[in-house]
């Protein structure tokens, strides 16, 4: 390219540089920057996920069939709040059935519900008590037990299942 060329490139083409050069002062420099940094930790902030659910694995032992066990009603609501933030209300009324033991307490499977533990993703949850204090939940799924920090009392009283539920 020649001379003429390069001067010619740089007139149509340079000025926008020089302006732009002109633009990135020191104070609108500064500007800029703390624009994108607030997009990015708005961007960051937005993108945050839910923490997981930790869990480990469990296995069900003495699994009961389902005509034989005694259903459970639970006699007070109780809320829970799981180590992921999230709160979930277990309803007085609800009906529970015994789907056997696990070494943190005994299992209990909702009857004609379903309830679940909540973080990244929904899992379906069933109880796990030990002398009426919920230690957890067994995730069925899984086949897994997700501990609760704070343990909570709940109070059962046994019911008959219907043969025809």
């Amino acid at each position: 390219m020649s001379l003429i060329g390069i001067t010619a490139f740089l007139s149509l083409w340079g000025q926008p540089f020089v302006k732009l050069s002109r633009m990135l002062s020191n104070k609108n420099l500064m500007r800029i920057i703390s624009i994108s940094s607030a997009l990015v930790a708005g961007v960051f902030i937005l993108s945050a996920c839910a923490p997981s659910v930790s869990y480990r694995p469990a296995y069900i032992s003495q699994q009961v069939a389902p005509s034989a066990p005694a259903m459970l009603r639970l006699a007070e609501s109780v809320e829970v709040e799981f180590d992921t933030g999230y709160r979930r209300v277990v309803s007085a009324g609800t009906h529970w059935l015994i789907a056997g033991d696990i070494p943190e307490g005994r299992v209990l499977r909702p009857y004609n519900s379903v309830f679940t533990v909540e973080g990244d993703q929904n899992h379906e949850a069933w109880l796990v008590v030990k002398d009426e204090v919920l230690q957890g939940f067994y995730l069925p799924a899984e086949r897994a037990f997700t501990p609760l920090r704070k343990k909570i009392n709940m109070q059962f009283s046994t019911t008959l299942r219907k043969e025809n539920s």
